[in-house]
């Protein structure tokens, strides 16, 4: 089965879960040089457009490689120590986006590394929606990215692009989270 086959035509907002294997300095386009250090991200985006832009289309998008670097995370998921290991996703077609990046960045350990990143347009006046966890278990993170879900009132879906241990047997204990595995 296709990555994107796991996510829906629907509208919806989603989250990204990378881990920076080696800290890097990235040009960000016109935002300018930044340092990253080694950790785990958290990027949070909506897919609310007509037409093409829904969650499947989006998250494709952001999962190649070869693209046109447009937003502040292409220049992320495009550097060769950055690799997405998970997704968090729910079907709404309201604004969520706002919502659930304020509740990612109010959980323990959560920082905003880059002012401004991916918020630029934002009408609500985030500071960012791109977090920095200093977890070194990816676990730690997709709990709190769902918790995060789970605060705003969003159904999580959750799919795994790299195997994880530990993963399935926490999820296992929270059955209400829909999990799609997935490697490639």
């Amino acid at each position: 089965m296709l990555v994107s086959e796991k996510f829906p035509p629907s509208k919806g907002v989603y989250t990204l879960i990378i881990h920076v294997t080696k800290a890097e300095k990235l040009n960000v386009g016109r935002f300018g040089l930044y340092y990253f250090p080694i950790g785990y991200y958290t990027y949070t985006g909506s897919a609310l457009g007509k037409g093409t832009t829904n969650i499947r289309r989006r998250l494709t998008r952001h999962l190649n490689r070869r693209k046109k670097l447009h937003w502040h995370i292409d220049y992320l998921l495009n550097a060769r120590s950055a690799e997405a290991v998970a997704v968090c996703f729910a079907k709404t077609s309201e604004q969520m986006e706002c919502s659930v990046s304020t509740a990612i960045k109010m959980l323990p350990k959560a920082t905003i590394p880059i002012r401004g990143f991916g918020s630029t347009d934002c009408l609500s006046g985030c500071p960012a929606h791109l977090q920095m966890f200093i977890h070194k278990n990816p676990i730690s993170v997709i709990r709190a990215v769902l918790t995060a879900y789970k605060k705003v009132g969003l159904h999580p879906n959750l799919v795994v692009l790299r195997a994880i241990g530990g993963l399935e047997s926490y999820l296992k204990v929270k059955s209400n989270i829909h999990l799609s595995k997935v490697h490639v």
